[in-house]
């Protein structure tokens, strides 16, 4: 199973970011390979998505279930199936550091076959993914998006 840990500086409170980046209705506005994304289901604390995103010349379609801590400031994904991958846990956390907030991200992945594609292929993206939502975030909190 691959393990990642990411982080990134952002300049501005951590309640702040944490609410844009629990916006997940804004995403497709400022992540370029979302064609769509659908709240299935939502209660108290949690929401069910639907992603449909282009990569690679094919659109990807998974549903996840995200769950909001808003009093630790944390977003937890766990993917609810794809095809691709066993299994997918994402955890996102907005720190307050200095002025500013330091997201912390804890990536867990198992892919379903071929296990080599794991570091050709999905690590990368998930590298890509995180520089990608955070110069989104970065855009949206300084205005210029």
């Amino acid at each position: 199973m691959a393990h990642l840990r990411l982080d990134a500086p952002l300049d501005a409170p951590p309640e702040q970011a944490y609410r844009l980046a629990r916006d997940f209705g804004a995403f497709r506005q400022w992540m370029r390979d979302i064609r769509s994304l659908t709240v299935v289901e939502s209660g108290p604390g949690w929401q069910i998505t639907e992603w449909r995103v282009a990569r690679f010349g094919q659109v990807y379609v998974w549903r996840e279930r995200d769950a909001f801590d808003d009093a630790a400031r944390t977003i937890r994904t766990h993917l609810l199936g794809n095809g691709f991958l066993d299994h997918f846990d994402l955890e996102c956390r907005f720190l307050p550091e200095g002025t500013g907030t330091k997201l912390a991200v804890e990536v867990t992945f198992q892919a379903a076959f071929a296990a080599p594609l794991v570091d050709l292929v999905a690590i990368p993206l998930v590298r890509r993914n995180f520089t990608v939502l955070t110069n989104a975030l970065r855009a949206r909190l300084d205005g210029t998006s």
